[in-house]
């Protein structure tokens, strides 16, 4: 579990692995214009002779309320909105052998509905505490 420092929401970041490949992510984030939850499924490869770099690719959903502003067109108007939508994920993380930390960075397009359904881009960098 850790951190997500990213644009345009930073927050809260755990995960968790079914077997060797498959994870599970949680992040709640929070920003200027609201707060959102996403879940996310992540299937890991493995590159030979590179111990602890593992890209990573998957996809889940997210639900959000937030106000409209510059980095959040998709609410439709300057009070609260609630919307949802379907995330996808790609990045890579790296695990330390020596100790228990895992830096990785990741994109995730994100599609937005109801209301105005768009697309929509984010990005970040998770520091997280392993659990070994």
């Amino acid at each position: 579990m850790g951190g997500r420092f990213g644009s345009p929401l930073f927050g809260a970041s755990i995960k968790g692995f079914l077997n060797d490949r498959s994870a599970l992510e949680g992040i709640t984030s929070f920003g200027s214009f609201g707060i959102g939850i996403t879940g996310l499924y992540e299937y890991h490869l493995y590159l030979p002779g590179v111990p602890g770099l593992r890209p990573f690719l998957g996809g889940g959903a997210h639900v959000a309320t937030g106000r409209a502003s510059a980095y959040n067109p998709y609410a439709d108007s300057q009070f609260s909105d609630i919307y949802a939508g379907l995330d996808g994920v790609t990045g890579v993380e790296y695990v330390f052998e020596d100790i228990p930390l895992a830096l990785s960075i990741d994109v995730l397009p994100v599609l937005n509905f109801p209301g105005r359904i768009g697309l929509w881009w984010n990005a970040g960098v998770s520091v997280r505490y392993v659990f070994k």
